[in-house]
């Protein structure tokens, strides 16, 4: 099956339609990219993956470009994973989106506990770096995920009748801090339970977070309009 060509660049073409065998042996390769990554961070080599595999390097190279490639790969596919979950939810949920934003807030919060290596990977490790240009895997990511929350959030601004001239941007904000949070109550923040004899209350953090999202959206209607 030819490959399709990308819609961002005439000359990138999706790295994702190819021939059922072909897709099969990729598929193997994130499969087992994607245990090392969990074990090692970036800290290891293409050699090391092919060795897993027990093929050549220069059969990874048939596939993906570097490992940078392979960790856009990988992180793409937890992403589309991560993205079935909350829309399943979405179809799922009866009530206003206020709720379903505050039930999404919880879900991550679990995710991140309860799967840290996918957590790391997907949101707090960085990608491998590389000289190359970006490759089409890198060039193909699907921004779905990002775009339900945003959707989710827009509908809640809606039902609170709250203006915003930029409501994506204030999104990411409110989700940048739930991020946080999510981190701090991941099994990351056990060195620094180790090291700090009174830390915070995490629970207790995000229950405030959650009940404040009302309070948060309000402040930045007013910020954003003084500044208008």
């Amino acid at each position: 099956m030819p490959l399709e060509k990308s819609p961002k660049s005439k000359e990138t073409k999706n790295p994702w339609i190819r021939t059922e065998t072909s897709m099969r042996k990729l598929q193997r390769i994130l499969n087992v990219a994607k245990q090392v990554f969990y074990e090692k961070g970036a800290n290891w080599s293409m050699r090391e993956l092919a060795n897993r595999l027990d093929v050549g390097v220069s059969y990874l190279y048939r596939y993906v470009q570097n490992k940078r490639e392979l960790w856009f790969a990988v992180t793409a596919q937890e992403y589309d994973s991560l993205a079935d979950q909350f829309e399943a939810h979405v179809k799922n949920h009866q009530g206003k989106s206020m709720i379903l934003l505050q039930s999404f807030m919880k879900m991550y919060l679990k995710f991140a506990q309860e799967e840290f290596p996918r957590f790391y990977l997907m949101f707090l490790m960085l990608p491998p770096e590389s000289a190359k240009d970006q490759g089409p895997f890198e060039q193909y990511q699907n921004p779905r995920f990002s775009l339900i929350l945003n959707k989710v959030f827009i509908t809640v601004l809606e039902e609170e009748n709250l203006s915003l001239s930029n409501p994506e941007l204030i999104g990411v904000k409110l989700w940048g801090q739930v991020l946080g949070i999510a981190t701090l109550n991941s099994p990351i923040y056990d060195y620094f339970k180790k090291v700090n004899p009174n830390p915070f209350n995490e629970n207790a953090l995000v229950d405030n977070l959650i009940r404040s999202i009302p309070i948060m959206i309000e402040t930045e209607v007013k910020i954003q309009q003084s500044l208008e």
